[in-house]
């Protein structure tokens, strides 16, 4: 009735129907225990910064304090809270760790100059005062009720001057929410 032929090419088709099924099983039981696993390792950010000198001492700041001022020699919170006493108090870092958030508020907007020489534009943009570590391009920025106002665009270093090339200030631009409809709507690709 049946050759052998026939009982091997059935043999193999049963086979590779268990070996397709169990593939597919284990793929599918791999995304979903892959799922689980990154959604318990995402958690929300907490209100937390450190500042790091010069002399590279890092201070952590208090999540529940709202601004630092400097003087000559010491960092206060402004309810008058000692942070931190140096010798001399130059520049300092604020930087976001991993898990962490900070606030700011919008400190400018303005039009910026761009594109190549020969098809200059002008722009809107919208400096913050928020930290955002190196990475965050394209990142949102959020208002108080988590709407996006806005994109992470990049920072602008001054100095003082040529003849003392100490950072005098940082800007954070971004790029605000009403920019991009408008390029969107446009269908430019500046």
């Amino acid at each position: 009735m049946f050759s052998s032929l026939q009982y091997a090419a059935a043999a193999a088709a049963i086979l590779i129907f268990l070996f397709t099924t169990f593939f597919i099983y284990k793929s599918n039981y791999l995304k979903d225990t892959l799922r689980k696993d990154i959604a318990h390792d995402i958690l929300p950010g907490t209100h937390r910064a450190t500042l790091q000198s010069t002399n590279g001492k890092v201070y952590q700041l208090e999540g529940s304090k709202q601004e630092i001022i400097a003087d000559k020699n010491t960092i206060r919170y402004k309810d008058g809270a000692l942070l931190a006493k140096e010798d001399q108090i130059q520049n300092f870092t604020l930087s976001t760790p991993k898990g962490g958030q900070c606030q700011g508020n919008v400190t400018n907007k303005y039009m910026e100059e761009a594109g190549p020489d020969d098809a200059h534009f002008f722009r809107e943009m919208m400096a913050i005062s928020a930290d955002y570590a190196t990475g965050s391009s394209d990142g949102p920025v959020l208002d108080v009720y988590g709407r996006v106002v806005g994109t992470v665009s990049n920072t602008k270093m001054y100095t003082h001057s040529e003849m003392n090339p100490s950072v005098q200030m940082v800007v954070k631009n971004t790029v605000p929410v009403e920019s991009l409809w408008k390029l969107v709507r446009s269908g430019s690709n500046q």
